[in-house]
């Protein structure tokens, strides 16, 4: 991978959901930014550890080694950040 143009839409769409809806809570139930970003929960288990290995997200695993929280990280919304930025001056 050699830049963020290389990181998948659902991923986005997922960073995005966080970002917009639950960036300011902290810790998040993975299920409930996968159900607002409209994502088939395989999807969406792929993309946070997409997210989570370019260090956009932080996933908390449960006792059954699921990912089961996740919290965004500055330079995950930094990188939302900019994307609006961008298409607002577009």
């Amino acid at each position: 991978m050699t830049g963020l143009g290389s990181l998948p839409a659902s991923s986005l769409a997922l960073l995005d959901a966080l970002v917009c809806d639950h960036a300011r809570a902290g810790w998040v139930l993975c299920w409930r930014v996968s159900v607002a970003a409209g994502m088939h929960e395989r999807t969406a288990r792929r993309a946070w550890t997409r997210l989570a290995a370019w260090g956009l997200v932080r996933l908390h695993r449960g006792c059954s080694g699921v990912e089961h929280r996740v919290e965004v990280t500055a330079l995950g919304v930094a990188l939302i950040e900019a994307r609006y930025a961008a298409e607002v001056a577009a």
